[in-house]
């Protein structure tokens, strides 16, 4: 495939979907994000009219429809140009808010049924209805504090919570579906200094705020990860429950012991992507792929998670694009986000407690 495949210009839609024009377009940017919301920015020749707040965009790239994405915001520089801010339509759910029973706090359940609760939620005109769903994650038991947020919020809660999944999106016909796909556990392609990293931007950082050598794993008692002579004890309470075996028990902490066995690693390049040259499946990339960064000061391959990727201009999409990697895809923002739900439970509570004159009254710092 040569490089000059030609790419569609966006297409402005209202808000119920129907096409309004092509739009003139310069430039078109966008970071696309493994747990939502990805985003863009386009950027016109000329201040155009008939553009409003939570009209609708068709972004193409060089496969066809990239999204459909909703005006966020307009920036105007008359008799220069005009910027639009756009966020992935997936942002209707932000419209919605949980609806539970009375002193249910929590959405419980397997990603089908959570996803399920989801979009039943919904009122807007716009609805997602449910795409295709891995079977391997009915096994799975994910717990979300739900009450008082939105449904976008959940949603991005689900998506943080599936390591080894991700959230997808189809708006290619005339229903929107979300899936859950799994991600692969082998590389699917290699960043190299001496091919298409760009050198002069790359950054590595560790962040040791999940690290954990020793658990204390229910029925298996103790169990140390293979690097506790590297790191020393750093211990965590699974807080397994009484009547899961020993053998279940000890495959869990084996299992988290691997993902927390080292400190977070977080690398940011800039790469070529070179597929289109060299139709070689390692020269692509894409977010959610697992790859091989192969860097001069480093003895062994490190394989990393894509979780971000900018595209500063989707029109000439061979350009430079900005990558970002981590070998875990729990990072320090969730762990905020975490304790802020819980200080938001804590409150609740005790807003309760002084109201009903009774209970233990719990109190924070």
């Amino acid at each position: 495939m040569s490089f000059d495949k030609l790419i569609r210009s966006p297409i402005l839609l209202d808000n119920s979907l129907k096409e309004i024009k092509i739009l003139r377009t310069r430039k078109v940017s966008v970071t696309n994000k493994l747990v939502p919301v990805s985003n863009a920015t386009i950027t016109l020749d000329d201040v155009e009219d008939g553009i409003e707040i939570r009209n609708f965009v068709k972004i193409f790239d060089s496969k066809g429809l990239l999204g459909i994405y909703r005006v966020s915001g307009l920036a105007n520089q008359y008799t220069k140009e005009q910027q639009l801010k756009l966020e992935h339509g997936i942002v209707t759910l932000r419209d919605d808010i949980v609806v539970l029973a009375e002193n249910v706090e929590k959405i419980e359940g397997n990603p089908e049924k959570i996803l399920d609760s989801i979009l039943a939620m919904q009122t807007g005109s716009i609805k997602w209805i449910k795409g295709n769903i891995d079977s391997n994650t009915n096994s799975l038991n994910i717990s979300i504090d739900a009450a008082g947020n939105n449904l976008l919020e959940v949603l991005t809660s689900l998506a943080e919570e599936l390591d080894e999944y991700k959230i997808t999106f189809d708006q290619s016909g005339s229903q929107w579906k979300i899936g859950i796909e799994k991600l692969s556990i082998n590389a699917n392609s290699v960043f190299r200094l001496s091919r298409n990293i760009v050198d002069s931007d790359i950054s590595v950082s560790y962040d040791d705020s999940e690290l954990c050598t020793r658990v204390k794993a229910g029925a298996a008692g103790y169990i140390e990860a293979s690097t506790v002579n590297i790191w020393g004890k750093i211990t965590n309470d699974l807080d397994i429950d009484d009547d899961v075996t020993e053998e279940d028990a000890k495959s869990y902490a084996n299992k988290y012991l691997d993902q927390h066995k080292n400190p977070s690693m977080n690398i940011q390049l800039t790469a070529i992507k070179l597929k289109e040259l060299t139709g070689e499946s390692i020269d692509d990339f894409d977010v959610g792929y697992l790859s091989k960064v192969i860097l001069p000061d480093y003895d062994t391959v490190i394989n990393q998670r894509i979780v971000e990727i900018q595209i500063s201009d989707l029109l000439n999409g061979y350009e430079n694009q900005k990558v970002s990697l981590a070998n875990r895809t729990k990072t320090l923002k969730k762990m905020l986000a975490a304790q802020e739900k819980e200080n938001k439970s804590l409150r609740k509570q005790v807003t309760k407690n002084r109201r009903g004159g009774g209970g233990t009254k719990k109190k924070l710092d």
